[in-house]
């Protein structure tokens, strides 16, 4: 029998792959720095593909009409996606639990240090008319008021100004959280925004001999004028277990303060509205510095102690392989013909596989970019589909009808002859 493949989906299931991909990437961006709950978060992103590319395929099952008892098709279905989500659940439970060969965590104390920028633009643009600066009501100091007061009051902090220098408002240390009210605010300054002398400045300060980790927090509405500094800035970062993390609002350079923040382990939100600008500090407060805590999951860089661990990489390749085979089930029940999926199954169970090391070769600590490279790469190979195509062309002659699905010939009934129009399809799948 001919295998004559369908290549118009093969190069559709591929783009649909790709672009579900890209789209749980961007959700991933939001979601993955502020949740602690990684296990919900890969059981909906592997459900959340499967549903998706699962409707394509039904939908061209049905188009080609190879479906005899829907109901049940249907039902084994629903049974192998409820496996492919439990598993994907228990696999991430067990690949994040800490086995006693492997070193122990004990988190460091956290510090904090809000670096608020007090330029000319917050106050009147480039000082022209009446036209208000991006933050003239003092929202940021408000906001980072707010969070200070609900601190617990063991915790270290410090508040630095920037504009045309850089100024010290609050002095590291445990200043009780209830009566903390930042009201030495600096002057109005359109000499620029010297964002990264500000963190030397407060790194210098508070870095010296603590063994703790120090996190920035950086409030800004505008572009860092003082770029030069970044290279030795970032390695003084990295010496002394530090983040950076930012607040963008107003016109903010997004590009560089997320660079900066995923280079030093810190998270970037940009907040569109001053309202929600208390809520976008409170998010980048609790966010959790890469490298810090146990940070590891089944589609993500191993950033801890496990990075380099044979264990944990022999674990990850084999439970997406597993994964992948389960959803090759899922994919050939919708695929349905069932003399044709023999090498369907093959081709995907080989795909799942590879897919599964690929997330393992490029999702490396502080390598981002491969990280986002290699889940997209899953999904469009999880999605790639090889099915035959249905090609019916009825052939009179001779008494005898032919149709050809992927080649296969079909017999006309005997009273074809006498005007009888019945002819049997394709055997199903099921």
């Amino acid at each position: 029998m001919k295998f004559k493949t369908d290549t118009l989906f093969l190069i559709l299931s591929l783009v649909i792959g790709f672009a579900i991909g890209f789209v749980l990437e961007i959700c991933l961006r939001y979601v993955l720095p502020f949740s602690e709950n990684r296990i919900m978060i890969m059981t909906i992103y592997i459900a959340a593909f499967a549903l998706v590319m699962g409707l394509v395929l039904l939908l061209k099952g049905l188009s080609n009409g190879t479906f005899v008892n829907m109901g049940k098709v249907m039902l084994l279905t629903l049974l192998a996606f409820v496996a492919l989500v439990g598993f994907t659940a228990l696999f991430e439970y067990i690949y994040e639990l800490d086995f006693q060969a492997m070193k122990k965590y004990s988190p460091k104390e956290m510090q904090y240090v809000f670096i608020v920028d007090d330029s000319g633009s917050m106050y009147d643009r480039f000082t022209v008319g009446d036209n208000q600066g991006n933050d003239s009501s003092g929202k940021r100091f408000d906001a980072v008021d707010e969070i200070i007061n609900n601190l617990e009051e063991t915790k270290n902090f410090a508040v630095y100004l920037f504009a045309r220098d850089v100024k010290c408002v609050t002095k590291l240390g445990t200043e009780s959280s209830k009566n903390y009210k930042m009201d030495d605010r600096g002057t109005r300054s359109n000499a620029g925004t010297p964002m990264l002398t500000a963190v030397e400045t407060a790194m210098n300060d508070v870095c010296k001999g603590k063994d703790v980790h120090t996190k920035f927090i950086i409030l800004t509405d505008g572009e860092a004028q003082d770029k030069e500094k970044y290279s030795s800035l970032i390695a003084e970062i990295k010496q002394n277990d530090a983040s950076i993390s930012s607040v963008g609002f107003g016109a903010p350079e997004d590009a560089f303060l997320q660079k900066m923040a995923d280079e030093t382990g810190g998270v970037y939100v940009r907040s569109d509205d001053l309202s929600s600008l208390g809520n976008d500090l409170d998010k980048v407060v609790k966010a959790k510095p890469v490298g810090l805590y146990k940070d590891r999951y089944l589609l993500g860089s191993r950033n801890d102690a496990t990075a380099g661990n044979f264990l944990y990489a022999l674990l990850r390749v084999v439970f997406l392989i597993l994964l992948g085979l389960l959803w090759t089930v899922v994919k050939m029940l919708l695929v349905g013909e069932k003399k044709y999926t023999k090498k369907a199954t093959v081709v995907s169970c080989i795909l799942c596989s590879v897919a599964g090391i690929l997330v393992e070769l490029l999702c490396l600590p502080g390598l981002w970019v491969l990280g986002v490279l290699a889940r997209i790469l899953f999904c469009t190979l999880w999605a790639c589909t090889i099915i035959p195509t249905v090609n019916y062309q009825p052939n009179l002659n001779n008494g005898n009808l032919h149709s050809e699905f992927s080649g296969r010939a079909i017999d006309a009934p005997s009273d074809l002859s006498s005007g009888s129009q019945g002819v049997d399809g394709p055997k199903s799948f099921l």
